[in-house]
């Protein structure tokens, strides 16, 4: 390429010196001012066009004068294989769109040239003189689940290019510039880009107006719940381009312990059964619009449950018509509550499970009452959760024999009031998280607020955060913790000093949640002031959700997780004495794999595929767990990038954006081959033949015509 270059600066030169003498004669020879005018305007056009030539050529410029088509080139073809390539149109996905171009394309390269195809996998990738293996990748490429980001495929084809030796890099790019692609590309990628001089092309496969109904991932608000016990689920559904009208069903698996088997190749899986199902209808739109839909699931027999929310009909994405669930159905919880003989529990009991409830069997609780603070005795490990309410000093062996029983992952539970002391020793801080200072009084503009939003046991609130109304339970005294330790989360503070009321310490495995004031005060307390009024106030609906957000988060405090992420590693809790050591696994492209148990931990690293996976084991009979494993919602996300959104993110780098062969071929010419020498000599060859008429026809001056002599004849 430089040296096509010079091959032009060299015959410019040529034709600039030409000029110059020409010039240098006419002025001698005092020909007319317009003819060395004309000639003094061609020489300076001339002198311009080859410094301008020559200051792009040593500036490593990407404009070529002259080149070779069939010189070699080292090309890295860089394809996006997300999900979101999976979007159907003119019957064929975009990768495949990609695929198509991408096989015409590197069989047009010159020979010689290196060849690299990069998607968005996590393996190696190197340069090929081989245009049939270049082939052969492009053929293999498929959908990945668990794709790195597009930066990261651009950096690997930067290093690609770095260490090859050919003069010549181009980067194809087959993108559909979505904006959830491009959002990850930073400024640095732009300079590398610049200093790796590089020729970028851009083969947009994508569409202007994409046309898609996309399920979100189901939110449940528990994965584990009681056989009494119900579990709701709310799912996002969101719309763009056309019109339409969709049904989204539930659907529960029927529980088989003789599935899942493999018949002939293929997953023989339990079948479902139609739980519910709700009409969703959009207009047209442009850009994203999104309905929220709510179910509910109850009365499900212990273990664990696969479940599919599915939309119904066609449209151009199909990963995000299926979302897939797994709940976790377990007998009650066992919570033991501790309270001196004087301090009400029913306050407690009843919110978070009522007497008529608990009667019929259905309470998702089943409680044991202690009112001496003495548990020596007192067999721990059987208990979910133990909770003490208004409690006095503990004991020395009392606080190792509860911070033992957190760390093997148990969850306690404290809300302190006036029986609390601040004698040494009373509360240790590695059991609660900090230390306590002293009774704190208020007045009545004191309340609880909410510090972290996100917090479970806020999961109730979080549809009304301005809406609940704490204002009108006042704190009027309370415990200051203070030297929080670093595993201590501030959940709710008083919102007068923003000291901590609500707090989560983690300790080993387990949990323990304290408030920071009591919740066992009723309106009226003989011989004292009640603390507070969130039991006592007048319609308490936010004390109620508030105690049954933070006994739902101890119960839960230790349970495995049922639904991931793909690529996420799954692990999920394994007792000995319940279930086998040993499992096969089932994946939802019927492989299976032997899965052995460790540390009473199953642990799976690998989930590369969305759709429900299945544990079968033997102890005392068959036993079936499993998970479910969703593509993450930013795939369905097809909203394109403006062409201004576009530039600023490449940010000066002078790219190319094609949409099909015709447009690939004409800029691969244009930047690859630059202009052809014939048509820039037969220029030359016009400004010589132009000079050697103006010379020939205005240089020499005209000859003075004399006249001829008449002769006289002689007389």
């Amino acid at each position: 390429l430089v040296a096509g270059n010079w091959v032009i600066i060299g015959a410019l030169s040529l034709l600039i010196l030409l000029v110059a003498v020409v010039l240098i004669t006419a002025v001698a020879g005092q020909v007319s001012r317009s003819v060395v005018l004309m000639i003094t305007i061609v020489l300076l056009l001339l002198t311009g066009f080859d410094g301008l030539f020559v200051y792009s050529t040593l500036t490593n410029d990407n404009s070529v004068l002259v080149g070779d088509e069939d010189a070699a080139v080292a090309v890295v073809l860089v394809f996006d294989n997300s999900p979101r390539m999976g979007y159907q149109q003119n019957d064929q996905t975009r990768l495949a769109a990609g695929q198509f171009i991408g096989d015409w394309l590197v069989r047009q390269l010159p020979n010689d040239s290196q060849i690299a195809v990069v998607d968005l996998t996590v393996q190696p990738h190197v340069f090929s003189q081989d245009i049939n293996s270049a082939v052969h990748a492009i053929e293999q490429l498929q959908i990945t689940y668990t794709p790195e980001s597009l930066q990261t495929a651009i950096r690997s084809a930067l290093d690609l290019i770095s260490a090859s030796e050919l003069p010549r890099h181009e980067i194809y790019l087959f993108t559909d510039l979505a904006q959830s692609a491009w959002e990850t590309i930073p400024e640095s990628l732009s300079v590398a880009l610049r200093a790796a001089d590089v020729e970028l092309f851009l083969v947009d496969v994508g569409l202007e107006q994409p046309d898609n109904v996309a399920l979100g991932i189901a939110k449940l608000s528990g994965a584990v719940l009681t056989q009494h016990g119900n579990i709701d689920l709310v799912v996002n559904v969101q719309s763009i381009g056309r019109a339409t009208q969709r049904t989204v069903t539930l659907k529960l698996e029927n529980p088989d312990p003789t599935l899942p088997v493999i018949t002939d190749g293929e997953l023989q899986t339990p079948t479902t059964t139609k739980l519910a199902e709700q009409v969703v209808a959009f207009a047209k739109s442009d850009v994203p619009t999104t309905q929220v839909l709510s179910f509910s699931l109850s009365g499900l027999a212990p273990g664990e449950h696969h479940g599919s929310l599915t939309l119904t009909g066609i449209d151009g994405l199909a990963i995000d018509d299926v979302r897939y669930f797994t709940v976790s159905v377990r007998p009650a919880w066992n919570i033991l509550v501790v309270a001196p003989p004087d301090v009400p529990t029913r306050f407690f009991t009843e919110a978070i499970a009522p007497a008529s409830e608990r009667q019929r069997g259905h309470s998702p609780y089943r409680i044991k009452i202690v009112r001496d603070r003495n548990l020596i005795g007192e067999d721990l490990s059987v208990y979910t959760g133990v909770v003490f309410i208004d409690p006095p000093p503990l004991s020395q062996d009392l606080q190792q024999q509860l911070s033992l029983y957190i760390a093997n992952g148990g969850s306690l539970g404290l809300f302190l009031g006036h029986n609390m002391e601040l004698s040494v020793g009373s509360l240790n801080a590695d059991l609660v998280g900090g230390t306590l200072t002293r009774q704190w009084r208020a007045d009545a503009g004191n309340f609880l607020e909410i510090r972290d939003a996100q917090h479970r046991s806020l999961q109730s609130f979080q549809t009304m955060p301005s809406s609940v109304p704490w204002a009108q339970f006042p704190i009027m005294r309370y415990w200051h913790l203070e030297n929080l330790n670093t595993q201590t989360q501030t959940v709710m503070q008083f919102s007068q000093t923003r000291h901590p009321a609500l707090v989560q310490y983690n300790h080993g495995k387990g949990t323990v949640l304290t408030l920071l004031t009591p919740i066992s005060e009723p309106a009226q307390i003989p011989e004292r002031t009640s603390w507070n009024e969130l039991v006592s106030g007048e319609d308490n609906w936010p004390y109620f959700l508030l105690i049954n957000g933070i006994t739902e988060t101890l119960m839960s405090t230790g349970e495995s997780r049922f639904n991931y992420l793909a690529g996420e590693t799954v692990q999920i809790s394994n007792a000995s004495t319940t279930y086998p050591d040993r499992y096969q696994l089932f994946t939802p492209d019927a492989d299976v794999q032997d899965t052995r148990v460790l540390d009473e931990t199953i642990q799976i690293p690998f989930t590369q595929r969305p759709g429900s996976y299945r544990l079968k084991g033997i102890q005392d009979g068959p036993i079936v767990r499993g998970f479910s494993v969703n593509v993450p919602e930013q795939y369905s996300d097809l909203q394109r990038l403006t062409p201004t959104a576009l530039e600023r993110r490449l940010n000066g780098i002078d790219f190319q954006v094609a949409r099909s062969r015709h447009e690939i071929e004409f800029g691969v010419r244009q930047r690859r081959v630059g202009q052809e020498f014939y048509p820039l000599l037969l220029v030359l060859f016009a400004i010589v033949f132009f000079l050697e008429h103006l010379m020939s026809n205005r240089f020499y001056g005209h000859q003075q015509t004399v006249p001829p002599i008449e002769i006289q004849p002689e007389i």
